[in-house]
């Protein structure tokens, strides 16, 4: 009798720590899903609520110019411009796809964790280290190449792990990577990292030898056609432009852009997250080292992107958001790393701080720059001024205001005769003709935005008088100021306005320039790399 009662106390004993154990589970599961919610909301509030930037309306017009390609970036971007912004131009749409491709990029990122650990409770600690990473409180709600990467890079990793355990898995893991060839060149690692890791895992090689493998290389090989197809056309233009823009910046001091990159790079995650990150990298070097799979799989996801980019750092201004997905693979190693629980915990309550922190640094911009504005003499070795006054953080200031007044300097002169609008800048470019509709060309004097010399068509407007806008006046660009002579028959007086974001005062100026009689100069200048005439460009398009 004894014993017999023993197993039936013993079996409800089963049955309640089962019941509780689901519920455990399913509490776990709904505070995680309502965690997500907060952070999808808040992420929402900030598209309506940042000011729209040069680049995403530079990026807004690739939309409304379809290509297979573009002299910044790989089309993928464009594309979805186009689809999300073919009803509406709000800046609602024309985000939107940035915020759901980062919020894909992390349910992604939770199926790898998944099915990487096998425990949903460590998948769910994944995907909240990447859902508050702070960097994704800026670049997650803005319009940018780089979260369409994220989504893709995150697939690749899930789909790459169960390829090695199911080969049916190949054709979507080479269907993710040329999705991911089409967002952005630093694809290129997601390859790099394939081969590190066959290099590390001999027992691996075989896959090198299956039909499934190659059938994935050849599906990556044809989605990612349109990309090879335009830099084929163009002279690897894209690669070539990306190499300049990113690896050609050589800086004055190596070891302060070094120090700035890794000071960065920890705000960008949040310190504590960071230093577990270091601890788990370190971790996964060891397991590698004695041979252990999983380790070396994730190594091999870190190291060659990581790797580069701390390099690059000595040798160019490395942007901060490069090597962002080469901490996917850091995220899924630091969420078993059980020994760590304090640090783990201390590292996603920073990063919430410094994600609500950042949040409220770009949607409350005025209020930001007042409260740093009385420390700018006190530690002025820390850039304060040089930060409010800078090209980034102007932006969330001044555009909307600045495309208002050329609206209506515009309409004023046109009334007199036609002209066009013509600045210097594709970010003043692009601000103009998505706030007032207007078509305004752009001169290049540095190459960047090279795509502007595809879409205009400066003979087109040959006799007509234009306005000219810039943020410095001419006395400071001799250059352009030599060309614009060349084209123009007559540059008037110098004219200005300010826009006023208090406490930040922005300077704009223009100039009536009179009877374009010359449109070469401004389509063919010397300094302007990797473009070619009107002429050879429009056959090729």
């Amino acid at each position: 009798m004894f014993s017999i009662g023993s197993k039936v106390r013993e079996k409800k004993t089963l049955v309640e720590f089962e019941r509780i154990r689901k519920e455990k589970v399913g509490t776990a599961a709904l505070a995680a899903f309502l965690v997500y919610a907060l952070i999808f909301s808040l992420r929402i509030f900030l598209m309506e609520k940042v000011s729209l930037t040069g680049d995403e309306a530079y990026y807004w017009l690739w939309g409304k110019h379809l290509a297979l390609g573009y002299h910044d970036d790989p089309p993928m971007l464009g594309w979805l411009q186009a689809v999300f912004t073919f009803f509406s131009n709000k800046v609602f749409w024309l985000r939107f796809p940035s915020l759901l491709c980062s919020t894909l990029a992390g349910f992604f990122l939770y199926l790898f964790a998944r099915d990487f650990w096998g425990d949903t409770k460590k998948a769910r600690i994944t995907a909240l280290f990447y859902f508050f990473m702070p960097i994704l409180a800026i670049s997650s709600v803005a319009s940018f190449p780089d979260n369409p990467l994220f989504c893709f890079w995150a697939l690749t990793l899930w789909s790459v792990w169960r390829s090695l355990k199911d080969d049916r898995y190949w054709l979507l893991t080479g269907a993710a990577i040329g999705l991911a060839v089409l967002c952005k060149a630093t694809s290129a690692f997601l390859a790099v990292s394939l081969a590190m890791f066959f290099i590390l895992n001999p027992k691996s090689r075989f896959w090198l030898t299956q039909k499934s493998f190659w059938k994935g290389v050849i599906m990556g090989f044809l989605v990612s056609m349109p990309f090879w197809i335009w830099n084929f056309q163009h002279k690897f233009e894209n690669i070539f432009f990306q190499a300049h823009d990113h690896l050609g910046k050589t800086p004055l001091n190596p070891l302060h852009t070094f120090f700035n990159y890794a000071v960065l790079q920890s705000l960008s995650v949040s310190p504590f997250l960071f230093v577990l990150f270091l601890l788990t990298f370190a971790a996964l070097v060891k397991k590698s080292l004695s041979g252990d799979f999983s380790s070396q799989f994730l190594l091999s996801f870190t190291l060659p992107i990581q790797g580069f980019f701390l390099i690059s750092s000595f040798l160019t201004h490395a942007g901060i958001h490069w090597a962002l997905p080469g901490y996917f693979p850091l995220m899924v190693a630091a969420a078993g790393m059980t020994q760590y629980k304090k640090l783990q915990k201390w590292g996603l309550w920073s990063c919430v701080f410094f994600t609500l922190f950042f949040s409220s640094a770009i949607a409350f911009p005025q209020t930001t720059a007042r409260t740093i504005l009385p420390f700018r003499t006190v530690f002025q070795g820390i850039g304060i001024k040089r930060f409010l006054h800078g090209k980034d953080y102007e932006e969330l200031l001044g555009y909307k205001g600045f495309a208002k007044k050329v609206g209506l300097i515009y309409q004023v002169k046109q009334k007199v005769s036609p002209l066009f609008i013509l600045t210097d800048s594709y970010d003043l470019s692009s601000i103009i003709r998505y706030y007032t509709g207007h078509s305004a060309l752009t001169f290049l004097m540095n190459g960047k935005g090279g795509q502007f010399a595809r879409w205009d068509n400066f003979q087109e407007h040959k006799g007509e008088n234009a306005l000219w806008f810039s943020l410095h006046p001419l006395s400071q660009n001799l250059m352009a100021d030599k060309t614009l002579k060349k084209a123009f028959r007559k540059i008037g007086k110098k004219q200005k306005f300010t826009t006023h974001e208090s406490p930040v005062t922005r300077t704009f100026y223009y100039y009536f320039l009179t009877h374009l009689k010359n449109p070469k100069p401004l389509e063919r200048h010397p300094s302007v790399v990797l473009l070619t005439s009107r002429n050879s460009i429009s056959k090729m398009e």
